[in-house]
């Protein structure tokens, strides 16, 4: 398949990834140019759908970018493609997987808990036999299986989350991200948590950090995670190899960028919420965001039982495990104006990307947020998106590392004023 025909398909799944709403034929038809522009691109989609039924990929070459099997992405484009899935059934799916996740459950329970939670159904409750059409379809998918128990059915997550098999997990990951936004309790980290614990030797970590938490505040980019999974792959191998990547050029005039690197290590910015790959070549440093496309060039040498361990821990130190690590509780002040404007952004904000928030209104302008974070590092990068809107009341060391954060920028800020005032003076 031609680059440019990859870069249009490419450019099209992240694009109903990227921004839910603008899946309609009508908006990408105005993106892409032209109706037949558009159906091509669905032409070859549907194309690469067919052959994936012959092979354990969805193509050679597509293994690239999204490191998924072809059921994944089968899966994926078949539900979205398909417009039959609104948003109130995205919600019912989401929710019985959540009822599930804590028990099992007969279809009647689920029924009497679909009715409980969407409160428009008042008037309209759900029938047993819609319940039916829900699970058949997750039973079908292998998210979920049914049980015999004292002449009851009951339903249950296949194997319990843990313990399913990668490919069912990859899939659970992708039928979750579509309905990110409906509210589901199951976090997107949680599933990377299990696939990552089945990779490294099938140990179970002790603590992963919830490093999916920093981008609650923009639509979780489903590509870029899918990429660290497969560069976390080739960093766990014993081979190292050469990866030639294309990346996204910071001029958009520009086009794409390739290069060739030997990968080291992955490491995560948590002032600027970016993950970086570490790597020697002509760039050290590469932008996960910007990588287009991952392709391996050859085999450069083996490593030995002591440098794969030397980077296996340099691995699981920058981002994979936190030994000792426990939950701590996070305690935010947030100030509004008394408007409707300012009330409805941060208040929403915070509802929105807090799982379930403890908020707690103090008077009309402010209210205080309790939260639990597995490290303290890792909101710091939401708490100062909210500049002087917030104020950081426990724990104590989190306060203290926000002010020397800000009094640092303070004295930067203050020695190039001082300098330009200076400068000004000498003119």
């Amino acid at each position: 398949m031609p680059r440019e025909d990859k870069q249009k398909i490419l450019k099209f799944l992240k694009i109903i990834n990227l921004e839910k709403g603008i899946n309609t034929k009508e908006n990408l038809i105005n993106i892409f140019g032209s109706r037949g522009s558009l159906e091509n691109i669905l032409r070859k989609i549907r194309k690469i759908r067919l052959e994936s039924e012959k092979a354990p990929f969805i193509l050679q070459k597509s293994k690239k970018y999204l490191y998924v099997p072809n059921s994944a992405l089968d899966e994926y484009l078949t539900v979205l493609m398909s417009g039959q899935v609104k948003k109130i059934e995205a919600i019912r799916y989401a929710k019985i997987i959540e009822f599930l996740k804590k028990k099992k459950l007969t279809i009647e329970d689920i029924t009497e808990g679909l009715n409980n939670v969407t409160s428009h159904t008042k008037n309209c409750p759900i029938e047993i036999r819609t319940t039916r059409n829900y699970l058949n379809l997750l039973v079908k998918d292998g998210f979920i299986e049914k049980l015999k128990s004292n002449r009851l059915v009951l339903y249950n997550l296949k194997k319990g989350i843990d313990s399913l098999d990668e490919n069912i997990l990859i899939k659970l990951y992708l039928f979750l991200d579509f309905f990110t936004k409906t509210g589901i309790s199951i976090t997107r980290s949680l599933i990377i948590k299990y696939i990552i614990e089945k990779r490294i030797n099938n140990k179970k970590l002790k603590k992963l950090k919830e490093t999916i938490n920093y981008k609650h505040s923009r639509i979780v980019r489903l590509f870029d995670d899918l990429i660290l999974l497969y560069l976390l792959e080739i960093l766990q191998s014993k081979k190292i190899y050469e990866l030639e990547l294309a990346l996204y050029s910071k001029s958009k005039s520009s086009g794409i960028k390739n290069i060739k690197v030997m990968p080291f290590c992955l490491i995560f910015d948590y002032r600027l919420a970016r993950w970086y790959l570490i790597a020697s070549g002509p760039t050290k440093k590469i932008l996960i965001d910007s990588i287009l496309d991952i392709k391996k060039v050859n085999v450069s040498k083996t490593l030995s039982n002591d440098e794969f361990n030397k980077r296996f821990n340099a691995i699981k130190k920058t981002w994979l495990v936190e030994e000792d690590s426990v939950e701590k509780e996070v305690e935010l002040k947030f100030y509004f104006e008394n408007t409707s404007n300012s009330e409805n952004f941060i208040l929403k904000r915070v509802t929105k990307e807090i799982e379930n928030p403890d908020i707690k209104f103090i008077d009309n302008n402010t209210f205080i947020l309790k939260t639990s974070v597995r490290e303290l590092k890792e909101i710091k990068p939401w708490i100062r998106s909210f500049g002087s809107s917030i104020e950081v009341l426990k724990p104590e060391k989190l306060q203290n590392e926000i002010v020397k954060e800000f009094q640092f920028l303070e004295s930067v800020y203050s020695s190039i004023l001082k300098k330009t005032k200076h400068d000004i003076q000498n003119i």
